[in-house]
């Protein structure tokens, strides 16, 4: 019997696990938080802060990924009832963000910090997590272990 073994983030493969796969996970690499850069519309002056993106539409790249938990994480450390206070949008990939962002398909989105970070200045979303150019709130930290 031939075993693999891979090095990998735990969303995809705990998504599949759900589904029937057939995976163990026996460790973790790293221990710390990912951070979550939280990206709105820049042309919408309401987003000001994350009480703000009660309501929203929020990009996802799928159902049970990381941007999709991280809504409900946010969502629900600002006491929102899930169910009604946060929409979704499926966008798959951050070009798909950019084409949601200019079709006004969504309001907002989480995405894995360093992911964005290689982006060339922030002309389609506004981080409302970066710092004294936009509106400071924190920075997302999921409440779990993983790479980064």
């Amino acid at each position: 019997m031939t075993r693999s073994m891979a090095l990998l983030l735990t969303e995809g493969a705990v998504a599949d696990i759900t589904k029937g796969g057939d995976y163990k996970l026996f460790g973790f690499y790293v221990q710390t938080p990912l951070t979550w850069g939280l990206h709105v519309r820049n042309d919408v002056e309401k987003f000001q802060s994350t009480d703000d993106l009660k309501n929203a539409t929020f990009g996802i790249s799928r159902f049970t990924s990381g941007s999709h938990l991280m809504s409900y994480v946010m969502a629900s450390q600002k006491g929102w009832d899930c169910a009604k206070d946060v929409n979704f949008h499926i966008i798959g990939t951050m070009q798909g963000a950019r084409d949601a962002f200019a079709k006004n398909e969504i309001d907002a989105f989480l995405w894995e910090k360093t992911t964005c970070d290689s982006l060339p200045s922030l002309t389609v979303w506004v981080d409302l997590q970066a710092g004294p150019s936009t509106s400071s709130t924190g920075r997302a930290a999921p409440g779990w272990r993983s790479r980064h």
